[in-house]
């Protein structure tokens, strides 16, 4: 039950009797909890309670009783301000039409792919991630039976089950290599695989709390309090990105097999995701305005990517002479590169290039905005290159490599200690870095 509200012009019979006649035939209204009021309307022969319940965006209003001017509360045909609020409370759930009284989290869920399958290309993660967590446990649940201790044990349950079903795999990995040999995570690590977990178990939320803002937008529960009011894990994202230096990405690109080095070079010089890349057309290249345009982007947005010399110099080789309906980029006998084909020539390429640990395809766009970082270019048209919505993404990610003002200070200022510096090694010496071509 919701906590009552107080009201100082409605408490007492006394406040009430002191009020003017209802205006213009409306009540006096008092919120009880978001999407519900109590109203009194006070007429020549005393006042009556109203209840009025939110429905998107109009009102339903019904009727609840007498109210106690001029006789005693009996708890039914006469209230008080306190009853008439409990009444309201009950009462509201018999004002939603029926669909809404029924509508469930798992419909919910329906209801949020269908719309994500025509706005938004990674609806298919979302469907993953919400069919596998979320219907389990809060399938069956309706909406309006959702309460902030409802979402938040499921929440805490969410990380926890993460937690041990991925603890349980690490072991076994390790008694597998260690033959059978089971050593114990210590205290450190164990506190970094729970935070990986949260920020896991945050991701998941922040797919359910989407779907149930647009369950709430399109009017099928009164309030979305029960999961704006739980809050997700706290400093549990650590935004340490892995990105390829200038030497690695030369080495990358040599050590690719002939087949996939193209698609290499591309990521690199564009920042584009792989699949961006796959679904790129000759005609997708515009040699005048030395831009590509993605029209298939995670957002669901185009944006055009800018080119540098060396890249528009890159995609003109690639796309001369050719249809404009053909694809820029084909593996050797003409088929096209499948959702998950990267995997084992970029861990090959790794492998060669003596990259260590192999990175992914992915990393190739972090690596693009780190070297666009590094050179000065503003956080914001970093933003704009990678097609992220705002900057906020993009400053968490590379704010760390930007030149900064803080950063020269501090080396400029720093106190020197003296001393005998460690001697280095007559055998080894660090290369300077190439110019990066690619």
């Amino acid at each position: 039950m919701a906590r009552l509200r107080r009201d100082a012009r409605l408490e007492t019979r006394e406040a009430r009797l002191r009020l003017p006649p209802s205006p213009d035939r409306d009540a006096y209204w008092r919120t009880v909890e978001p999407g519900l009021s109590v109203g009194y309307y006070k007429g020549p022969n005393g006042g009556i309670w109203f209840v009025r319940s939110r429905k998107g965006t109009r009102y339903v209003k019904a009727r609840l009783a007498l109210a106690d001017d001029f006789s005693d509360s009996n708890g039914s045909t006469i209230l008080s301000f306190a009853e008439a609020q409990r009444k309201a409370l009950g009462a509201s759930e018999t004002l939603k039409p029926r669909e809404e009284r029924h509508y469930t989290v798992a419909q919910a869920v329906t209801d949020y792919i269908e719309h994500l399958k025509i706005r938004a290309k990674s609806w298919r993660d979302t469907e993953g991630k919400l069919r596998a967590h979320v219907l389990p446990d809060l399938g069956a649940t309706q909406l309006a039976e959702l309460t902030p201790e409802v979402i938040r044990r499921w929440r805490d349950g969410l990380a926890r089950r993460t937690a041990d079903r991925g603890l349980t795999r690490l072991k076994k990995g390790r008694k597998a290599r260690a033959q059978e040999s089971a050593e114990p995570l210590d205290s450190t690590q164990q506190a970094d695989f729970q935070r990986r977990k949260q920020a896991t178990a945050n991701r998941i939320f922040n797919g359910l709390r989407a779907c149930l803002n647009h369950a709430f937008r399109d009017g099928k529960v009164a309030s979305d309090h029960a999961w704006r009011r739980v809050p997700a894990f706290r400093n549990v994202d650590a935004p340490v990105i892995r990105f390829l230096t200038n030497e690695e990405a030369l080495r990358l690109v040599n050590a690719s097999d002939p087949d996939f080095r193209p698609l290499v070079r591309a990521a690199l010089l564009t920042g584009c995701r792989y699949g961006e890349l796959c679904a790129l057309k000759v005609g997708d290249f515009d040699h005048e305005n030395q831009t590509l345009v993605i029209r298939q982007s995670k957002s669901g947005r185009p944006r055009h990517v800018y080119l540098s010399e060396e890249g528009t110099e890159f995609f003109e080789g690639l796309t001369v002479g050719r249809a404009r309906e053909a694809l820029m980029f084909s593996r050797a006998d003409g088929s096209p590169w499948r959702a998950s084909s990267q995997f084992r020539p970029m861990r090959e390429a790794c492998l060669h290039a003596e990259i260590v640990p192999p990175v992914s395809f992915h990393i190739l766009r972090h690596s693009y905005a780190s070297f666009l970082t590094k050179a000065g270019v503003p956080l914001q048209v970093v933003a704009s290159a990678l097609g992220h919505a705002d900057a906020r993404m993009t400053e968490k990610h590379y704010a760390h490599l930007a030149p900064s003002h803080v950063a020269q200070l501090i080396r400029e200022n720093v106190p020197q200690l003296g001393g005998t510096p460690p001697k280095k090694s007559r055998k080894v010496s660090r290369l300077r870095p190439p110019r990066l071509s690619l």
